[in-house]
């Protein structure tokens, strides 16, 4: 018997077996604490401003919980609060304020770690022998599951990102998606009535090709390629990797110069209003299109567009960083998709309902619900149309555009969810669905309210449905 084996098994049960309990622990804390504000509300008969008063103290608190919970715990959990953290069009700002902060700022690894892990990548070369001009602690962006850094090649002089993968990292996303997968079944129990079990299931499949970096270095050539094919690569950049000195766990690419996006609006706070609705409004147009490209034209697509990712040049244009994960679609999804958008845009809300189930959306209405006007549109007659629950989840999930009574989150009781559950929502559309709403937070973000990929995408989705 291998007693070395026995007792490393045994140490990563206590380990597991610890994580677990932390991850119960604190994510009921934060569960309950939502609750009973909920029921203190009801029961001390509280008038609107004290509600708003006693939320406002219990999301301050909630969300410091929330982003410790994320960084102390690391793995699924960083990736969802990046998510969240740029949904401030439903989530409340205390929260947002904090959790936007892991889309480029997660806790980096020390230096010293940093330095073992690129030199474990490079075969036994030290760092220097590679790369000059790299500064450990001082990496351009930590995320989930790597950190990037600068540096120049010694061979050439050339500047390149260098992204290392955190040590033990696929090993803890796994097991937290075990776990998420558990929480995923009790919230659509008792919370929303939305299967948000296929979608865990969709990133457990995709998430063993985002910590293989060579998976990644295709992923870049191919969408290069589909870009540089339509023309699109002058408005779009991305990084092409560097073959001969990237691994599974080191990606080398060249470099993309550019803002974060999420450091823009500290950027543009000073200049006027109208031009800042104007580079706002430019911006959200180059994402826009350069994701429609991807998703209906070429099939491929990255599928994480959130702020973090997305790099502003000078002219306005964008480069896109981090292809970790992407998304391959059938011809099929993508034509069925572009009939769901084409309904959206022209208000069709038959069509909208027959093209959701088309694409295998499975709905069932939860009650009899009268079907509400929609300020923003008028019909021939000058009258309202009405605006069916399920056309609500339509655009609630496939457009960026507000519209009044329509809400975004899906704990509201406007929410479209609370009307129409989503008994099975099809895995392959989830990171379509994901990369909808990130760009919807990033509108919201911008303070544009009115802008609809649905619209932008209306040339796009025309061709693709034309052949």
């Amino acid at each position: 018997m291998d007693i070395g084996a026995v007792l490393a098994g045994v140490s990563n049960g206590i380990e597991s077996g610890g994580r677990l309990a932390e991850f119960w622990g604190r994510t009921s804390k934060i569960y309950l604490g939502f609750k009973l504000v909920q029921a203190e509300n009801i029961l001390l008969h509280r008038d609107a401003d004290a509600r708003d008063r006693r939320w406002a103290l219990h999301h301050e608190w909630a969300a410091k919980k929330m982003y410790s919970l994320c960084v102390d715990m690391r793995g699924f959990f960083l990736k969802a609060g990046q998510f969240l953290g740029g949904r401030d069009d439903f989530f409340p700002e205390a929260y947002c304020m904090l959790l936007s902060t892991l889309q480029d700022r997660v806790p980096p690894m020390s230096p010293e770690k940093t330095r073992r892990a690129i030199e474990k990548e490079l075969g036994g070369r030290s760092l220097e022998e590679v790369f000059s001009n790299l500064s450990l602690g001082d990496p351009l962006g930590s995320g989930t599951i790597a950190q990037v850094h600068s540096a120049n090649l010694v061979s050439n002089s050339n500047q390149v990102a260098v992204k290392i993968q955190y040590p033990n990292a696929e090993k803890q996303m796994l097991a937290d998606l075990t776990r998420l997968r558990i929480l995923a079944k009790f919230l659509q129990k008792t919370e929303l009535k939305f299967d948000i079990v296929s979608p865990v299931n969709e990133l457990s499949k995709e998430i063993g090709r985002e910590f293989n970096f060579s998976h990644e270095a295709e992923s870049l050539n191919t969408i290069a390629t589909n870009l540089q094919r339509r023309g699109a690569n002058r408005r779009v950049e991305i990084p092409r990797p560097i073959n001969e000195i990237s691994t599974r766990r080191m990606l080398v690419m060249t470099f993309v110069n550019g803002i974060p996006m999420t450091q823009l609006k500290g950027k543009i706070r000073n200049i006027s209003e109208r031009r800042r609705n104007l580079v706002s409004r430019k911006l959200l147009e180059a994402i826009t299109d350069a994701y429609g490209g991807m998703i209906l034209l070429d099939g491929m697509f990255q599928a994480d567009p959130h702020p973090g990712n997305v790099m502003v040049k000078k002219d306005l244009s964008i480069g896109i960083v981090d292809f970790g994960q992407c998304k391959r679609l059938e011809k099929l999804d993508q034509t069925r998709l572009a009939r769901l958008f084409f309904k959206i845009h022209k208000g069709d809300s038959a069509g909208m309902v027959s093209a959701l189930h088309e694409l295998g959306v499975k709905t069932k209405r939860l009650r009899t619900i009268e079907s509400q006007p929609i300020p923003e549109r008028r019909g021939r007659s000058g009258r309202r149309p009405q605006i069916l629950p399920e056309e609500k989840l339509a655009r609630t999930m496939f457009d960026t555009r507000s519209f009044e009574g329509v809400s975004n989150s899906p704990f509201s009781k406007d929410s479209a969810i609370k009307q129409v559950e989503v008994e099975k929502f099809p895995q392959q559309l989830y990171f379509v669905l994901r990369t909808v709403q990130i760009i919807r937070g990033v509108a919201h973000g911008m303070g544009v309210s009115d802008f609809s990929v649905c619209d932008r995408w209306s040339k796009v989705y025309r061709h693709q449905l034309r052949q």
